[in-house]
């Protein structure tokens, strides 16, 4: 115990993530926790990385209406959509589409999306293609993703 107040500890990580794991965190739509979890399994350059393809869905989507950015790992893939036309289930079915067309044939076996709707409402949806291998599995396996194993995607939605 101590007398002085101690400050509450907390990870280094850019602006805007922290702002979506608080937004994940308040709102709290199915898979919000799991989504939450990967986001910190990176280090700084993954959550750099992140926060870039954040900034730059966002202008896309701005522009044409939606947009989607993937990031895949050896044992994953996160995607982040902004869309202004869906929300709700017909979102989760965008992003599901949007998986199984850009994302699966890389041959991961798990995916994480994460998206803003037109309603401004999150959703996550959570694919898991091997028992043997789920997101719980690639999180108990204390392998992070680092930098250097990354494979970012093009923006594939042009």
């Amino acid at each position: 115990m101590t007398s002085q107040p101690v400050e509450r500890p907390t990870q280094p990580m850019p602006q805007p993530i922290r702002d979506l794991l608080a937004r994940l965190s308040r709102d709290r739509p199915r898979n919000w926790l799991t989504a939450s979890l990967l986001i910190f399994n990176g280090d700084n350059d993954v959550r750099q990385n992140i926060a870039e393809i954040m900034s730059h869905t966002r202008a896309r989507a701005a522009a044409f209406g939606w947009s989607t950015g993937v990031q895949v790992y050896p044992d994953y893939s996160l995607a982040l959509t902004v869309n202004q036309m869906n929300s709700g289930p017909a979102l989760v079915r965008v992003m599901r589409k949007y998986w199984e067309d850009k994302t699966r044939p890389l041959g991961r076996p798990n995916a994480v999306s994460v998206g803003l709707g037109s309603d401004g409402r999150l959703v996550v949806d959570l694919v898991e293609t091997d028992a043997t291998l789920t997101i719980a599995h690639v999180l108990m396996s204390r392998q992070r993703p680092r930098s250097d194993d990354e494979r970012p995607l093009a923006q594939l939605d042009e």
